[in-house]
């Protein structure tokens, strides 16, 4: 998964939301043009901003990332899936993290 993928998953559960760009930028605290970007692929999303959307969109954090031929991407995902809250929280960093340096395609 990349954050061009990662993007248009954003995006899609946006829409199915019916959730406007302006309203997920505002809670982002970013700009309108960020959260494009965001959307489009070409700005990272970092973790706690992933946090917010999934709050914002009323889903679960895993439901931004969808299964790979990656392993470690789909073991994080399971773990993901099945754990605590709390450790959800420390998972969804870990996948964000190896998103951002280009070690989960």
């Amino acid at each position: 998964m990349d954050k061009f993928i990662l993007g248009k998953k954003i995006k899609e559960i946006r829409l199915a939301a019916n959730i406007t760009q302006d309203i997920a930028a505002k809670k982002l605290g970013i700009p309108l043009s960020s959260f494009s970007a965001i959307e489009n692929g070409k700005r990272k999303v970092d973790a706690i901003e992933l946090f917010a959307l999934a709050n914002l969109y009323n889903i679960n954090i895993e439901d931004f990332f969808t299964k790979s031929n990656n392993p470690v991407l789909n073991k994080a995902l399971y773990l993901l899936k099945n754990s605590s809250e709390q450790t959800k929280t420390a998972i969804g960093y870990s996948i964000i993290g190896l998103i951002e340096k280009g070690n989960l395609k």
